[in-house]
This record gives C-alpha cells, structure tokens and sequence, in this order.
C-alpha cells in the first residue's frame, strides 16, 4: 500500500492510483482503505503526495459518506495539512 500512497502524487499515476484505490475501498472499505492513505500519506515528503492524498480522502468521503471513515484520523490528519507550509496543500 505503501507504493500506491508514494505514486499518488505523480502526475502520470494520479488518476490510475485513485481509482485503484476506489476500487479497493469497495472491496475491503473505506475505514482500511482510509487509515492505509492516511498512515502512508502522513509520511510523506513530497508536498503533491500529501496533496493528492486529500483529494482522494475527500472523494472516497463523498462517494462512501462519513459513518464508515475513520473519522478522528481523518480529522487529524486535514490539521497536519492544513498546517503545512506548502499553499497547494492547505
């Protein structure tokens, strides 16, 4: 899972990782799926990874609603970026 959340923020990748992703929190759920993301993503240097985890974070929580996200690592990690220093992350 780690690689996916790694590749997340490349360009050519992006949109194929983000669906693989929904595809997966259709099979397992979107509490797995969601604290896989958050785990690797809060690890992450690059700031487009961290960008792009919460747009996926954001969909998965559209598609899926809130009741089966993992709702205090969620909130926790949008504080994290929100206070990043990088403006395209906040």
């Amino acid at each position: 899972m780690s690689f996916f959340v790694d590749k997340i923020g490349d360009v050519k990748l992006s949109n194929l990782i983000k669906d693989m992703l929904m595809n997966a929190t259709e099979c397992l759920g979107p509490k797995f799926i969601g604290l896989q993301v958050i785990k690797y993503a809060a690890t992450a240097k690059a700031p487009n990874n961290l960008k792009e985890a919460c747009v996926f974070l954001t969909s998965m929580i559209d598609e899926f609603g809130i009741s089966g996200t993992p709702l205090k690592e969620t909130i926790d990690y949008a504080k994290v970026a929100a206070a990043h220093a990088t403006p395209a992350v906040r």
